[in-house]
């Protein structure tokens, strides 16, 4: 309780307990696509242990490709909102490649989130404007299993 003013408030806060540890995040690692919206996903791999990379490949507006790529520390649980910082790459060629050329820029963000070994959602925010992808799962690492 705290006094506001003349009146005596009371704060209250919510605790989620259903976000449930991830036993081995590599598990997770690999390609993961919405289908309903197809040509959009993201590459998961886990490196280090808790370190996860993130590519989105997708598209803009005017029909350009459009990747992403973001890091994250941490190991990861079900029923998390997983924020990622994601950077953009752009002025690069594939004939005459000249590397003084290239820009990496902060896009936006991604919050991700893994209900289960199998399923994810992904929300994208940034230049481009916001969207949520619901994925699923379409390359899995040979021998590990995320634990779920």
């Amino acid at each position: 309780t705290e006094q506001v003013g003349t009146d005596l408030a009371l704060s209250v806060s919510r605790i989620d307990f259903s976000a449930t540890a991830i036993a081995d995040p590599r598990g997770l690692s690999g390609l993961w696509y919405d289908p309903l919206t197809d040509g959009q996903g993201v590459d998961l791999q886990w490196v280090q242990g808790d370190l996860l990379v993130m590519v989105f490949y997708g598209h803009r507006d005017n029909g350009a490709n459009l990747f992403l790529t973001g890091v994250r520390a941490g190991v990861p649980s079900f029923g998390e909102n997983l924020q990622i910082d994601l950077t953009v790459t752009e002025g690069g060629r594939f004939n005459g490649l000249d590397p003084a050329a290239i820009r990496r820029e902060r896009w936006g963000s991604a919050s991700l989130r893994f209900e289960a070994c199998d399923r994810a959602t992904v929300t994208l925010d940034g230049r481009d404007g916001r969207q949520t992808l619901a994925l699923v799962r379409l390359t899995t690492p040979a021998g590990l299993s995320c634990g779920s």
